[in-house]
């Protein structure tokens, strides 16, 4: 059964948001370049019978601070919730776990032997007592709990716990404890335990038949600010119950273009993925599309138009050589209907070279938290690559052009509105 969203908290978020702490223009989430944040997001996983598993990493990368953070797992066509938890992180630890088929269970399950994740009410995991817990089965039509994608918040953040005697570490215990006792409204208690920007996250992706692996770092999010005590009796959406909502968090992953290397051989096979993690095209009345998707799409399903040209290594076209009358070879014309989209090398008339993907320089307008009208260019989407086959395996993020971010009443653009690389708090 779908979860009941709370979402009253939230939205009474924004509306009690004031300028003092609200996120705007000069204060707002980014994208960090030094991986280090309070929000990760991984933007493709798959657990498929034949071996194909994910495993996931979370660091609490502060020698001081502890901290808790949610886990979320959601499915590739909708966004639908397959499976929440929270994590529990001592100064200086690693949470993992594994996205893999489970034949005994006949789906994906997620898995953990860590001791930073509740196996039951009251006990953590261990070697001994994992979890091995499966993944809702996906019923928006089309869809699937194999694939899809991964997204981690931190919750909260504090130095004021003891540590075990003799070490710098604190006892999980503790850690669940002192979350269990926070107030709910964590803004209004004068941020004592804002989450800190100290995670760090990557994923490895396996085809464990063939003892094949390749690594990738999340894309990573710092000063989202979460204000909500995250649980798993509510649904949590990016955008709803912190300093940044929907619109900002599309505004700095908004690009207008992108590129993306392949190989299309006999031996070797590309995929190029395309993750939309603000869509939330889940169908149910409450889902809270981004604002992107509403002002841009038109279809039922919200799908992102977009053109492509597949180059080969000496810069040549299929339709090459151009003509020189007008008018020119037009590009190839699709669109992304997921939330997970995939397009497949074998679908490229060379056996190597890049793939140029544009089209999606649509203007969409909203409003940030602290009440600043801003407007941005481009799609918010993650894209990566993946290649697979006698090269072996490899992921890797692609190139782009970001969006433009501008004040629609000021006139101002905003330059560099996408990235910071500001100090991490130890």
């Amino acid at each position: 059964m779908r979860k009941v969203k709370i979402l009253f908290f939230s939205f009474l978020v924004v509306m009690l948001a004031g300028s003092a702490w609200a996120a705007g223009p000069d204060d707002h989430v980014k994208i960090a370049p030094n991986n280090q944040g309070d929000v990760l997001i991984y933007p493709f996983y798959a657990a498929i019978d034949g071996g194909y598993e994910t495993k996931l990493t979370v660091v609490n990368t502060s020698p001081t601070y502890s901290t808790v953070a949610k886990v979320v797992v959601r499915s590739e066509n909708y966004s639908q919730e397959l499976l929440d938890f929270l994590i529990f992180l001592s100064p200086s630890d690693v949470w993992t776990g594994t996205l893999k088929w489970d034949g005994a269970e006949g789906g994906p399950v997620m898995y953990s032997e860590d001791d930073s994740i509740l196996v039951g009410v009251d006990e953590f995991a261990s070697a001994d007592n994992p979890v091995n817990q499966p993944l809702v089965t996906a019923d928006g039509p089309g869809d699937s709990n194999m694939m899809g994608y991964v997204y981690v918040i931190n919750a909260a953040s504090t130095d004021d716990l003891p540590k075990i005697e003799g070490t710098q570490k604190v006892a999980k215990p503790d850690i669940r404890e002192w979350y269990n006792d926070l107030d709910s409204q964590l803004m209004l208690d004068d941020v004592t335990y804002e989450p800190e920007n100290i995670l760090a996250g990557f994923m490895d992706f396996q085809v464990e038949d063939v003892f094949l692996t390749s690594g990738l770092n999340a894309t990573t999010l710092r000063d989202y600010n979460n204000q909500d005590k995250l649980t798993i009796a509510d649904e949590t959406f990016l955008g709803f119950g912190a300093n940044n909502n929907l619109f900002e968090i599309e505004a700095i992953l908004s690009k207008t273009n992108t590129s993306i290397p392949y190989l299309n051989t006999d031996e070797d096979v590309t995929l190029h993925f395309f993750n939309f993690p603000t869509k939330y095209d889940y169908p149910v009345d409450d889902a809270p599309l981004g604002p992107y998707f509403l002002q841009n799409t038109k279809s039922p399903e919200y799908c992102v138009p977009f053109s492509f040209n597949a180059y080969d290594l000496q810069e040549n076209r299929e339709t090459d050589p151009s003509p020189i009358f007008s008018p020119a070879p037009a590009e190839e014309k699709s669109q992304f209907c997921r939330e997970l989209n995939w397009v497949d090398s074998p679908q490229f008339p060379f056996e190597e070279g890049f793939t140029r993907y544009s089209g999606f320089a649509s203007p969409t307008e909203g409003t940030t938290v602290d009440g600043t009208d801003l407007e941005y260019t481009g799609a918010p989407f993650i894209p990566m690559q993946l290649n697979l086959g006698q090269s072996g395996l490899s992921m890797k993020y692609a190139a782009w052009t970001d969006g433009v971010v501008s004040d629609t009443v000021e006139d101002i653009i905003y330059e560099d509105y996408h990235y910071s690389d500001a100090p991490v708090v130890e």
